[in-house]
């Protein structure tokens, strides 16, 4: 009986082996991109839409030309953590990620909690790429990041432009978020109109916390008594469009020069008759006519939302991302690795061009600390959406004051 148990036991762990082999073998078969994001909380919006653009190119990806690298087919999934904005809480996520699936590549979006992760993310072998606008994350020499927007300086200058050429104007106040993003806009701003030569002084400047103020009337009320000509916001989606339509309430006149990360969900919140005439850098996606990249993301979102059940509208958050994860796509291959972050990272500058159809944020070049260079104009709201002051005009439409 004993030889026998021992002979049972033998044919099992035998058996074993293969499984255990095609086990690694499937994984093997998989390269897992990694998000982390506000996915609660006062931002959720940017995160659930940011989510879903990576999730709609990882499936778009493996439908359509799916990842192979050294002649392996590899599928492309997405893995999450709800950051809820604390920076705290990013860093523990990306541990646990590169922990539990070894993700090599990292799709984090917000200027809030980017500068924490990129104290750990070059010990943990993991790149991060996003849309995140502090300047800083590309000039401290980490050797693993990627971003694929326009810096906050370029946007900011954009809007001191505005200020000074569109609007005429002479002395402006501002009204911010006193988060990290805010708080890196607002001498951006001071210091891209001295940059410019633009003599324009700045009356007041008010400060709020996003994740507890809803009722900015206070602060509204004192930039109304210095009666600037322009108010420029630097807030997402929510606070500012809460910020316009108190605005509106108190009888404020003055435009406002607002920041991009005014998107779908602040705008239509606000409606478009209460930003009409309002300024705010025009990204590439949202230059008319519409690019390729935007009209592809637009056929197939609704497909994969209904085929998933999401109900969140699609918005330019997503959009951004869904080129993310195509980018990554490309830079894999060209390195040859899924797993070696290092390698990865170095084909950034060398992709170019980007596919039309993939590249849904204009992106022209990156340069070797990973700093992007996009497409980016002055833009007007006119009937809800963003013109150039050129177009309009054209068309007879008065700009400006």
């Amino acid at each position: 009986m004993k030889k026998l148990a021992t002979i049972i036991l033998a044919i099992v762990l035998l058996g074993a082996i293969p499984h255990a082999v095609s086990a690694q073998s499937k994984a093997g078969e998989q390269v897992v991109i990694g998000f982390i994001g506000p996915l609660t909380g006062p931002s959720a919006y940017i995160g659930v839409d940011s989510l879903h653009g990576c999730i709609v190119a990882a499936e778009d990806i493996n439908q359509t030309n799916p990842l192979v690298v050294k002649g392996k087919k590899y599928a492309i999934r997405v893995e999450y953590h709800d950051d809820e904005m604390n920076p705290a809480k990013s860093v523990a996520g990306m541990k646990k990620l590169k922990e539990k699936f070894g993700i090599s590549t990292l799709v984090n979006n917000l200027s809030g909690t980017i500068m924490a992760l990129l104290q750990e993310n070059e010990k943990l072998g993991v790149i991060t790429i996003g849309y995140f606008r502090t300047p800083h994350a590309t000039t401290r020499g980490n050797k693993l990041v990627l971003r694929y927007q326009a810096t906050a300086y370029q946007e900011v200058a954009i809007m001191g432009k505005q200020a000074a050429e569109v609007y005429k104007a002479k002395t402006y106040a501002i009204i911010s978020e006193n988060t990290e993003f805010g708080k890196t806009l607002v001498p951006t701003f001071e210091k891209s109109k001295k940059d410019l030569g633009y003599n324009i002084t700045s009356v007041a400047l008010e400060w709020f916390d996003p994740t507890t103020t809803t009722d900015f009337r206070p602060l509204l009320t004192k930039i109304k008594a210095t009666n600037p000509d322009i108010i420029v916001c630097f807030a997402y989606d929510e606070a500012t469009a809460g910020i316009i339509i108190q605005a509106k309430e108190l009888g404020i006149k003055q435009k406002f020069l607002l920041f991009t990360a005014f998107q779908a969900l602040g705008q239509k919140m606000t409606g478009p008759a209460r930003i009409e005439g309002f300024g705010m850098p025009l990204a590439y996606f949202n230059v008319i006519p519409t690019p390729l990249s935007k009209k592809y993301y637009q056929e197939i979102y609704p497909k994969q939302a209904q085929a998933r059940g999401w109900k969140e509208p699609m918005g330019d958050y997503g959009l951004n991302n869904f080129g993310a994860v195509w980018t990554l796509r490309l830079l894999m291959e060209k390195a040859g690795s899924v797993d070696d972050a290092y390698k990865i990272k170095a084909e950034a500058p060398h992709i170019f061009p980007i596919p039309e159809k993939y590249n849904s944020v204009g992106l022209t070049a990156w340069d070797d600390k990973g700093e992007g260079t996009t497409m980016i104009k002055m833009g007007i709201f006119h009937n809800g959406k963003l013109y150039t002051p050129e177009y309009l005009e054209s068309q007879g439409i008065k700009v400006g004051k």
